[in-house]
Protein backbone atom coordinates (compact mmCIF):
# COMPACT_ATOMS: atom_id res chain seq x y z
CA UNK A 1 0.00 0.00 0.00
CA UNK A 2 1.17 3.50 -1.27
CA UNK A 3 0.15 4.62 2.03
CA UNK A 4 2.24 2.43 4.36
CA UNK A 5 5.29 3.13 2.26
CA UNK A 6 5.16 6.45 3.02
CA UNK A 7 4.91 5.93 6.54
CA UNK A 8 7.62 4.04 6.80
CA UNK A 9 9.39 5.74 4.89
CA UNK A 10 9.00 8.72 6.79
CA UNK A 11 9.38 7.02 10.18
CA UNK A 12 13.14 5.90 8.75
CA UNK A 13 13.54 9.64 7.82
CA UNK A 14 12.76 10.87 10.93
CA UNK A 15 14.89 8.29 13.15
CA UNK A 16 17.96 9.10 10.99
CA UNK A 17 17.53 12.71 11.22
CA UNK A 18 17.15 12.16 15.45
CA UNK A 19 19.94 10.31 15.60
CA UNK A 20 21.97 12.84 12.91
CA UNK A 21 21.32 15.28 15.65
CA UNK A 22 21.96 13.08 18.59
CA UNK A 23 25.16 12.51 17.08
CA UNK A 24 24.84 9.33 16.95
CA UNK A 25 26.24 6.72 14.34
CA UNK A 26 23.31 5.45 12.21
CA UNK A 27 23.11 3.52 8.46
CA UNK A 28 20.15 2.43 6.23
CA UNK A 29 20.32 -1.15 4.35
CA UNK A 30 17.14 -1.73 1.96
CA UNK A 31 17.02 -4.31 -0.47
CA UNK A 32 18.38 -2.15 -3.37
CA UNK A 33 21.05 0.12 -1.00
CA UNK A 34 23.53 -0.40 1.77
CA UNK A 35 24.74 2.79 3.93
CA UNK A 36 27.37 1.85 6.51
CA UNK A 37 27.15 2.95 9.90
CA UNK A 38 28.09 6.62 10.22
CA UNK A 39 27.40 10.05 11.71
CA UNK A 40 26.95 13.78 10.84
CA UNK A 41 25.14 15.78 7.95
CA UNK A 42 26.83 13.76 5.33
CA UNK A 43 25.60 10.57 6.56
CA UNK A 44 22.17 12.26 7.01
CA UNK A 45 22.19 13.01 3.19
CA UNK A 46 23.79 9.57 2.22
CA UNK A 47 20.52 7.80 3.87
CA UNK A 48 17.65 10.20 3.03
CA UNK A 49 19.80 9.90 -0.50
CA UNK A 50 19.08 5.93 -0.04
CA UNK A 51 15.90 6.55 1.20
CA UNK A 52 14.21 8.60 -1.41
CA UNK A 53 15.49 5.89 -4.40
CA UNK A 54 14.10 2.76 -2.05
CA UNK A 55 11.34 0.53 -3.62
CA UNK A 56 8.63 -0.75 -1.39
CA UNK A 57 7.96 -3.97 -3.02
CA UNK A 58 6.08 -7.39 -1.39
CA UNK A 59 9.05 -9.70 -3.38
CA UNK A 60 12.26 -7.65 -2.28
CA UNK A 61 14.87 -9.92 -0.53
CA UNK A 62 15.42 -9.07 3.04
CA UNK A 63 17.78 -6.35 4.18
CA UNK A 64 20.83 -7.05 5.21
CA UNK A 65 21.31 -5.01 8.40
CA UNK A 66 24.48 -2.67 8.58
CA UNK A 67 25.15 -3.62 11.92
CA UNK A 68 23.66 -6.24 14.75
CA UNK A 69 20.25 -6.62 14.59
CA UNK A 70 19.80 -5.84 18.79
CA UNK A 71 21.70 -2.56 17.10
CA UNK A 72 19.14 -1.93 14.57
CA UNK A 73 15.90 -0.73 14.16
CA UNK A 74 13.53 -2.23 11.63
CA UNK A 75 10.73 -0.07 9.80
CA UNK A 76 8.78 -1.55 7.03
CA UNK A 77 5.15 -1.00 5.50
CA UNK A 78 3.86 -4.39 6.76
CA UNK A 79 6.96 -7.21 6.17
CA UNK A 80 7.41 -9.29 9.36
CA UNK A 81 10.93 -8.45 10.97
CA UNK A 82 11.96 -11.77 12.50
CA UNK A 83 13.51 -11.77 15.53
CA UNK A 84 16.42 -10.29 17.37
CA UNK A 85 15.87 -6.58 16.07
CA UNK A 86 16.30 -3.45 18.43
CA UNK A 87 12.83 -2.14 17.75
CA UNK A 88 10.27 -2.46 15.24
CA UNK A 89 7.98 0.09 13.54
CA UNK A 90 5.54 -1.99 10.92
CA UNK A 91 3.04 0.13 9.48
CA UNK A 92 -0.28 -1.57 8.69
CA UNK A 93 0.93 -4.65 9.97
CA UNK A 94 -1.38 -7.07 12.25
Amino acid sequence: DGDEAEAAAETAAALAAAAARRGDAFGLATADARVSPGAGPGQLERVLDALARARFREDAPPATPPAPRGECVWVTPGRAAGPGWGDVYAMGAS
